[in-house]
C-alpha cells in the first residue's frame, strides 16, 4: 500500500475519493429508508440505551424492496432537526463500498430488513484479538485495535480523504461500542496503524471484486 504515512489520527469531517468506486446503479428502498442531507444540520445523533435485540454492527442486510445491500453502523438514531424526531433502529452505509459521506447514511427500522446476509460480532469478549492483521484490505465491519486509541474500532469505510489537508488513508471507522453517533465521532487511519484483529467484517464475491477496484486506485 503505496500511501502517505501518519502517525498522527485525525478526528474530522471526511470527504471521499470513491466516486469511481462506489457504481451503485442498484437501489435502496428510499420510501421507507430516511437518507440524511449531506448538510453540516443533519448529522446523525443518537439517543442512549440500546436495544440488546438489535443486530450487531457489522451486520450486512438486504431491505424489503431493495437491491443494494447495507452494513449496519449505528443503533437508535434520529437525524439532528428533524422535526418530527423520529427514532430509527438502525443506520446503515453501502455494502461493500462502506461509509462515502451523509448522504449514504441510511436509516431504518427492523420491520423494513428482508434478509440477513451477514451478522457482525455480538460482543468483544466473542473474539480474541490477533496480531496478524494481512496485508490486504480489511472488509467494512472488521473490528480493530488502533494505535494510540484505547477502544476497539470498526471499520465503516475505505480509501478515505482528509477534507482538510488532502491526505488519502486506508480506512475510515467508529467506535464499535458506539457505533457512528456523527460525522466527528468518526476516525481515519492507515492499515499500518492496525496493531490487532478482534473480527473480520463479511467478504464475499462482491466484496472481492471492490478490494480490486480499491487496489486499482491506490497504487
Amino acid at each position: 500500500m503505496n500511501r502517505i504515512m501518519n502517525r498522527i489520527l485525525k478526528i474530522a469531517l471526511m470527504t471521499v475519493m470513491v466516486g469511481c468506486l462506489a457504481g451503485c446503479s442498484t437501489k435502496i428502498n428510499n420510501e421507507s429508508v430516511n437518507t440524511p442531507n449531506a448538510s453540516a444540520d443533519n448529522e446523525v445523533s443518537t439517543n442512549e440505551g440500546v436495544q440488546d435485540e438489535l443486530l450487531p454492527y457489522g451486520t450486512v442486510v438486504l431491505l424489503k424492496d431493495s437491491t443494494k445491500r447495507i452494513m449496519i453502523y449505528g443503533h437508535n438514531q434520529k437525524i439532528a432537526g428533524d422535526t418530527a424526531d423520529k427514532v430509527w433502529d438502525y443506520a446503515a452505509c453501502y455494502y461493500p463500498e462502506g461509509r462515502l459521506n451523509n448522504e449514504s447514511t441510511f436509516m431504518f427500522d427492523s420491520e423494513q430488513i428482508d434478509r440477513v446476509d451477514f451478522e457482525g460480532l455480538k460482543q468483544l469478549s466473542d473474539a480474541t484479538l490477533q496480531a496478524d492483521k494481512g496485508d490486504k484490505w480489511l472488509p467494512v465491519g472488521s473490528v480493530v485495535e488502533v494505535e494510540g486509541v484505547t477502544e476497539p474500532i470498526i471499520i465503516i469505510g475505505r480509501y478515505q480523504k482528509n477534507g482538510d489537508t488532502g491526505e488519502i488513508f486506508d480506512y475510515i471507522g467508529c467506535s464499535y461500542e458506539k457505533g457512528n453517533v456523527s460525522a466527528e465521532s468518526t476516525l481515519i487511519f492507515n492499515h499500518d496503524m492496525i496493531t490487532g484483529l478482534y473480527f473480520t467484517g463479511y467478504e464475499d464475491e462482491e466484496e472481492i471484486a471492490f478490494e480490486e477496484k480499491l487496489n486499482s486506485v491506490s497504487k
